[in-house]
């Protein structure tokens, strides 16, 4: 098994690509931490996987607040005794451009989907050291790359992540860390499924655009994140894959 005695350590791993990467770490042999500010839901994915033969713990977490994203990191070490792979996915999407958004949803797209990330970044990146290295795979998107019309906070957001992660492999590469962005295409996941709840046709607009001609499954994100978590991405820092169905080349 490709992740055979690594901890992973998942934030927004209740849901969508989270929860999916949790199935495919485990099913590597990973012990995974279940991080998400949705506890039952946590814990019944935590259920699932046990129930499957697998190792796994869940904790309820904000990831904008220190004291909880301190703790557990925490819980990564007294459980399982380490922490080898970080894999970032929470994150929220807002509506909105410049213009029409409120400031304080631009502050919170912001601070889940940046501090977010700087935070578990922090305080997962010196028990890596202390442990020999491991792997960073911070979520962003097709948007780190590419405006849409639909949140400016957003698209800003996950630009941000990109050169945040190219900071960290930078600074930490002779810790043996390796940092990662994870960059999908639109994936069925309740995140896009609230847009299309309040955009209708929205779906079927933006399926008319990738040339696989669909969206993303959770399954197809994190395959590519087991790829970055594991030992065959060994020289692979400070760069980023791509899972788009072809959407970036049109």
């Amino acid at each position: 098994m490709r992740l055979a005695g690594k901890v992973a350590f998942i934030t927004g791993g209740a849901s969508g690509i989270g929860a999916e990467t949790a199935r495919v770490f485990c099913r590597e042999g990973a012990k995974v931490v279940i991080a998400d500010r949705d506890a039952g839901a946590a814990r019944n994915l935590m259920t699932e996987l046990v129930g499957h033969g697998g190792a796994a713990t869940a904790i309820e977490m904000d990831i904008t607040d220190s004291r909880q994203v301190a703790r557990a990191v925490g819980v990564c070490l007294e459980t399982y005794g380490g922490l080898h792979v970080l894999f970032n996915g929470a994150g929220i999407v807002i509506e909105g451009g410049v213009v029409e958004m409120a400031e304080q949803d631009w502050d919170r797209v912001m601070a889940v989907n940046v501090k977010g990330t700087y935070l578990t970044c922090k305080f997962a990146i010196p028990e890596m050291a202390k442990r020999g290295g491991g792997a960073i795979i911070n979520v962003g998107s097709i948007q780190s790359f590419s405006g849409n019309s639909v949140s400016a906070a957003y698209t800003a957001s996950k630009s941000a992540i990109l050169t945040l992660t190219r900071n960290i492999a930078v600074k930490h590469g002779h810790e043996n860390i390796r940092a990662n962005t994870l960059c999908p295409g639109d994936c069925e996941t309740p995140l896009l499924d609230a847009l299309f709840r309040d955009n209708e046709g929205m779906r079927e607009r933006l399926t008319a655009k990738y040339p696989l001609g669909r969206l993303a499954q959770p399954r197809d994100i994190a395959n590519g994140a087991l790829y970055l978590a594991s030992d065959e991405a060994s020289f692979t820092t400070g760069t980023e894959l791509v899972i788009d169905g072809g959407f970036l080349a049109l």
